[in-house]
């Protein structure tokens, strides 16, 4: 069955605010600048046991404390505890509570996952090829040279977790099973190429076309039986000369002068040999890099947003919560709130700094 797709604009720049949630996080976010502020000196912080690292504010609020001790790997360790998952704010608690809990979020998305091994990292070596030149209407958008990755390191982000409906093209609206998602990213990170296995499809491993950083993948292509089973996080992950092909519709010529669609044959060569990473030797530049794509289309740069101050990251951002007024018209609190992630040990991450705006009504456009 033949997909379409406008690829002479693939692939597609979006543009997102650096703190993109993603995983259906409800939270209003957006860029507020990178300096730093006055305000609040309470702080949440996702580690335990240790000081605020330098920083003025005392560290307070909340707390997540458990998972494994990098210590106990019996080598040298990016951080010292791997911090728990944070709990949500409770509805009653305040807007600084609240603007805490969702900082805690978005760190513990962006690193506290990948320090207790839930998001699994990979090294090694990849390339990657795909035959974008023959799917662009080069009449109106001229030739363009095939997507490559050169022969080289990689670094490479598998999630294995419960199926969605978005997983499927088109949506499919009652998923089952389990979907594994293995995104490719070539060093220096300037493209990246994903692999989408699904528990419902035995021995289908669907391959995307290549995507510059920090934009969305088409999965136009598919093959059978030619890549490791991904379902069981394993140890290595060896692709040799993998060839995935799949049916694409590009409009071909001038709507004026006859152009019609072709029906034309898109195709994926990738070779790989990627080892998974220890959460230990992860470092921040490494989950900078995986966080630009976690799969076609959940893109971030939140990471990317950090700016480096001493032995800390840090990102001044913000966001806004609904404090009172009416569903057409609620009362908009903005608040901006710092980020730090310190690079002695990346499980201690936190917020601080936050500063509360001046709250206003904001009714839904077309209130009376």
């Amino acid at each position: 069955m033949s997909r379409a797709f406008d690829l002479t604009c693939l692939p597609f720049a979006i543009l997102l605010m650096p703190l993109s949630l993603g995983c259906g996080s409800s939270s209003s976010a957006s860029a507020a600048g990178s300096s730093g502020s006055s305000g609040s000196e309470a702080a949440a912080s996702g580690s335990a046991g240790k000081s605020a690292g330098g920083s003025s504010s005392s560290s307070a609020g909340t707390s997540a404390v458990g998972g494994d001790q990098g210590a106990q790997t019996g080598g040298a360790c990016s951080f010292s505890t791997a911090p728990a998952a944070p709990a949500d704010a409770d509805p009653s608690a305040s807007a600084e509570a609240k603007a805490n809990a969702a900082g805690l979020r978005t760190l513990d998305f962006v690193i506290g996952r990948y320090l207790r091994g839930e998001a699994s990292v990979y090294s090694g070596t990849a390339k990657a090829q795909d035959n974008r030149s023959a799917l662009v209407n080069t009449e109106v958008a001229g030739p363009r040279p095939d997507s490559v990755i050169a022969e080289g390191p990689a670094l490479a982000l598998l999630q294995v977790r419960p199926a969605a409906d978005r997983d499927w093209e088109p949506q499919n609206p009652n998923p089952t099973g389990t979907t594994a998602t293995l995104v490719i990213h070539g060093l220096p990170p300037d493209q990246h190429f994903i692999l989408r296995q699904r528990s419902a499809d035995p021995g289908l491993t669907e391959v995307s076309l290549l995507s510059p950083v920090s934009t969305t993948a088409a999965m136009a292509t598919s093959c059978s039986d030619c890549a490791p089973d991904l379902m069981g996080k394993p140890q290595k992950v060896a692709l040799t000369d993998l060839t995935a092909t799949g049916h694409v519709m590009v409009f071909m010529g001038v709507a004026a002068q006859g152009g019609h669609d072709v029906d034309v044959t898109a195709q994926v060569t990738a070779s790989a040999d990627l080892a998974l990473l220890s959460p230990c030797a992860l470092t921040f530049d490494d989950l900078a890099i995986v966080e630009t794509a976690t799969g076609p289309n959940e893109i971030d740069n939140t990471l990317q947003a950090f700016k480096k101050s001493g032995h800390e990251m840090t990102y001044m951002t913000g966001g806004s919560f609904n404090v009172g007024g009416t569903a057409m018209c609620p009362l908009v609190q903005p608040y901006k709130i710092e980020l730090y992630v310190d690079l002695d040990d990346l499980s201690h991450y936190g917020t601080r700094n936050y500063v509360a705006g001046t709250a206003a009504v904001a009714c839904v456009p077309g209130t009376p």
